[in-house]
């Protein structure tokens, strides 16, 4: 498995983050921005479920 020296997105450049180093390629993700971006919902290997996310102002 061969490990390299990867460079950063200029975003992440931004927030001190320069280089990765991985043997992977980035999954595609996105860089999430809206509130209702961050709703979280649990669901326990019993079927209990819980829906959290972030109180609006």
């Amino acid at each position: 498995m061969m490990v390299g020296l990867r460079e950063a997105p200029e975003l992440e450049k931004m927030l001190g983050i320069e280089f990765y180093l991985t043997c992977q390629d980035g999954i595609g993700g996105r860089i999430r921005t809206l509130l209702e971006d961050f709703v979280v919902r649990e669901v326990l290997r019993n079927g209990l479920r819980a829906d959290f996310s972030l109180p609006w102002p």
